[in-house]
């Protein structure tokens, strides 16, 4: 349940993400802009954690002296956490047989998962051609949230430098119509979940359990993996709790900075506003402005 990203994982995203937003380098970091001119050394954005432990970042610091920076990592030694801390929810893979995976997961969260399968004629397809259908379900996740989105380009750059260890899966309803997606990707023996969402209106349809569980059981059936992460949540919040019924535990998330906040409500205000723009002006307006926001 320790794994963190290989060097080699960490030079993939860098270079994708310079590609896709144009970044300077300084040393180690990248160098995010600020719409105040206060730009941030990043370590490295957009990862929810990199290949450092929390105990290991002295030299990253020392790089980054008496500039403004961030920097992602995991403390896997942690083993209490207070409300709203972030968190990265995984499970330990011993076996990948279906039905191994499937008692991974609490009582009642089988139940929705085979309740998913057998009423709502859900198909799970993936592939670069999935792209499309995923961007739309994030935007709309996003957009419920009050997120602004990354570019298009981003996944599709990350998909042709990560080839097959970089896949989209959008699952369909029966009127072939996207009902939720995730992108996962494999570095070693670990399998992560940075972006997904859900159509709102195939929420209560059980579309996520669907998604979740025919995620881990293709990627861990395709790849040998010891550890599946289902991505960051708030510690308590409502996408951890979700996560937690397949049997996902919580890793400490340091986010490593001069000043300490709270990056969920640090947004707050923001957020609200943007959850009221019309979808036109943050579809458009959006992927440019997240190339400015450090924290996303």
């Amino acid at each position: 349940m320790t794994q963190k990203h290989s060097k080699t994982h960490m030079e993939k995203y860098k270079k994708v993400i310079q590609k896709t937003y144009g970044y300077e380098e300084y040393m180690d970091f990248l160098i995010i802009p600020s719409l105040t001119l206060k730009s941030t050394l990043s370590y490295s954005p957009l990862m929810n954690y990199t290949d450092c432990y929390s105990d290991e970042i002295q030299r990253l610091k020392e790089l980054a002296g008496d500039k403004n920076y961030l920097i992602r990592a995991l403390n896997p030694a942690q083993t209490s956490f207070e409300e709203g801390e972030p968190v990265t929810m995984r499970v330990a893979i011993e076996s990948n047989e279906t039905e191994a995976l499937m008692l991974l997961s609490n009582r009642k969260c089988r139940n929705r998962i085979r309740k998913s399968q057998k009423e709502f004629n859900y198909t799970l397809k993936d592939g670069k051609e999935r792209i499309e259908d995923f961007y739309k379900i994030m935007g709309q996740t996003y957009h419920r949230h009050g997120t602004p989105l990354m570019p298009k380009e981003l996944f599709y750059n990350l998909q042709d430098e990560f080839e097959d260890k970089m896949m989209f899966f959008v699952v369909y309803d029966e009127n072939n119509a996207p009902a939720a997606a995730i992108c996962a990707c494999v570095d070693g023996t670990l399998a992560c979940c940075p972006w997904g969402g859900i159509s709102e209106s195939h929420t209560k349809k059980l579309a996520g359990n669907f998604l979740y569980f025919e995620v881990l059981k293709t990627v861990t059936q395709r790849f040998d993996v010891d550890v599946f992460d289902f991505g960051r949540s708030p510690y308590g919040g409502a996408t951890y709790q979700f996560k937690k019924h397949f049997g996902a535990k919580p890793v400490k998330i340091e986010l490593i900075k001069p000043s300490v906040d709270d990056i969920y409500s640090k947004y707050e205000l923001a957020s609200t506003i943007w959850k009221k723009l019309p979808r036109f002006i943050v579809d458009r307006v959006g992927p440019k402005l997240a190339k400015y926001l450090v924290d996303l």
